[in-house]
């Protein structure tokens, strides 16, 4: 098993455990975000045509918005999940287990693309398994962690 256990004190003295996500349960949260940012393209682009010009320009404003930006409005307001994280039971936390931030989210998700090089998350996962934390290019230059989230808060997401 990838993952490990991280631990921070806070300034009022109190240890908490953070237990990090390794590369495999942000694979698959990042897998069904990128299907149901597809998706939302698929559907814009699928109604695009009928309003001509603007179709176009609404098309391309969309996936712009859904690529680059709405995993960090997630994030932020989600306590640092997107839907694809939320199903995994994973979150997005600053290194000292503060809740994410908007410098931090677009931080980390506008470095997506260095991650991205030079295939399909090539630097991303390499920089994830050098580091102790798990810790991609983004997650760097933000100084955050993702976690698994304790079993309670994660029960109590499944309740009505």
């Amino acid at each position: 098993m990838l993952d490990t256990t991280r631990r921070v004190a806070t300034p009022e003295g109190i240890e908490l455990t953070l237990h990090l996500a390794g590369p495999v349960p942000r694979a698959f949260a990042w897998l069904i975000d990128f299907a149901l940012r597809a998706a939302v393209v698929f559907l814009v682009l699928s109604f695009a045509p009928l309003l001509g010009d603007a179709g176009v320009g609404i098309a391309l404003l969309t996936a712009f918005f859904v690529e680059w930006l709405a995993p960090a409005v997630f994030e932020v307001y989600w306590r640092g999940q997107t839907p694809g994280k939320r199903a995994l039971g994973i979150a997005v936390l600053n290194d000292d287990g503060s809740p994410l931030r908007w410098p931090g989210a677009l931080t980390r998700n506008l470095l997506r693309a260095a991650d991205f090089l030079p295939f399909c998350y090539g630097v991303g996962l390499i920089t994830m398994l050098a580091n102790r934390d798990f810790k991609r290019l983004g997650d760097l230059a933000a100084a955050t962690v993702v976690v698994h989230l304790p079993e309670r808060a994660a029960q109590e997401r499944t309740l009505p």
